[in-house]
């Protein structure tokens, strides 16, 4: 590894994993000269971009769902935009909200909660961004229909579908604002 890493045993990994809230290895957390995270899902940042075009590795508002991103809806609730082909819509879409989501956490001083993917049923999709995307939607037993907007979140056991048929900028908006608001109805996540 071309990093600093805690040896297996090493009396320092304790305070650190709480400091870190780590709760399984491998984790890699990637920090500034202050202390202050950078990413705390280094891990999956480095395993994306291994020439290293995206050092540090600040999280990215937006991500395709894939195998190597998908453990981020275990920790936080997840805005998912489902789409049939058009990826470069659902990604140029999603970004400014996202970054206005990420900015108005920031200025507010709260923690910003929601990461937001979107994926699609791409011809040249690899087999496993396929799985990871059948197998979610099975998990949380969503409509098979395209586009489809939901926010899973499993940490709080709740799935949230938006009823729209046309995704656009204003559907995600009202969409986001209403579950932060918490005047979405979900229902229970079954998995």
């Amino acid at each position: 590894m071309p990093w600093l890493a805690i040896p297996f045993g090493d009396g320092r990994k304790k305070p650190l994993s709480q400091r870190f809230e780590v709760s399984g290895i491998p984790t890699l957390i990637i920090l500034d000269w202050n202390g202050t995270v950078i990413n705390a899902n280094g891990k999956n940042a480095v395993a994306t971009d291994q020439q290293g075009l995206n050092f540090p590795w600040h999280p990215l508002p937006v991500t395709k769902l894939t195998p190597e991103t998908a453990s981020d809806i275990n920790d936080n609730p997840a805005v998912i935009w489902f789409t049939d082909s058009n990826d470069k819509n659902a990604k140029t879409t999603l970004r400014p909200i996202a970054e206005k989501y990420f900015s108005d956490c920031k200025q507010q001083g709260r923690e910003a909660e929601l990461c937001f993917f979107y994926c699609s049923k791409e011809e040249d999709a690899g087999e496993d961004d396929e799985e990871i995307v059948t197998s979610l939607r099975n998990f949380a037993k969503l409509p098979e229909r395209l586009p489809l907007l939901s926010i899973i979140d499993i940490p709080g056991q709740k799935v949230y579908v938006s009823d729209k048929t046309t995704i656009d900028a204003g559907v995600v908006e009202e969409f986001v604002r209403s579950y932060e608001a918490k005047t979405l109805s979900g229902k229970p996540l079954h998995g």
